[in-house]
């Protein structure tokens, strides 16, 4: 199974492994050119987080991009949690859509939008580790 940069994938059993907590989340698969056998790189958007400090797109200093805006699947606020990039095994994700704990929504974040949030990952490169940055940029 092949997935699209930008995709948007809805996880019911999302597990925070920070956090040590699950909960349901929309996910944005990060990955350049995915191929059938390799790993996702996944990003979870949150719209439970205080935004008053934030200001639309990148705040680097939190480690986020924030929408103000609709976009897509996404209702505002939502944030981008940079500091929760996940690199998932790919049989393990296909698994999970097969017993319909993840659901496949498709692409909806246009390619400017993108481009943004890539450009900001861009910016705290540093704080990605190395196996994602390989599989984003």
């Amino acid at each position: 199974m092949e997935f699209i940069r930008g995709e948007i994938l809805y996880d019911k059993f999302f597990y925070y492994s920070k956090a040590k907590q699950y909960c349901d989340k929309l996910l944005l698969v990060l990955n350049k050119d995915h191929v059938e056998t390799e790993d996702l790189v996944i990003i979870p958007a949150t719209t439970n987080q205080d935004v008053s400090l934030l200001k639309h797109g990148c705040n680097e200093s939190e480690k986020v991009f924030y929408f103000e805006k609709k976009i897509g699947f996404y209702d505002p606020p939502t944030v981008l949690q940079f500091e929760y990039i996940e690199v998932i095994d790919v049989e393990k994700l296909e698994g999970r859509i097969r017993r319909r704990e993840i659901e496949r929504k498709g692409k909806i974040i246009n390619a400017e939008e993108f481009g943004q949030i890539i450009n900001c990952l861009k910016r705290l490169k540093d704080d990605i580790r190395l196996d994602a940055q390989k599989l984003i940029f």
